[in-house]
């Protein structure tokens, strides 16, 4: 799917040094950049996920625990 990217001067920048450092053109080093923030969200948010359910099965365990 086709797209349009508006960067602002400094975001091209750095969007070209990214390209530059790896040997890859810039619309790849976007991709890439895509691709690792959207693998780290979504792994965060799994791990949000599974802390919320561990907590709530061992609530009680937790509590005494604590005490």
């Amino acid at each position: 799917m086709a797209m349009i990217l508006r960067t602002t001067a400094e975001d091209d920048a750095l969007l070209e040094s990214l390209a530059q450092l790896h040997g890859i053109s810039k619309h790849e080093a976007a991709l890439r950049a895509i691709r690792e923030v959207g693998g780290r969200e979504a792994q965060s948010a799994m791990v949000a996920r599974y802390a919320k359910e561990t907590i709530a099965e061992y609530a009680e365990l937790l509590q005494r625990l604590a005490q």
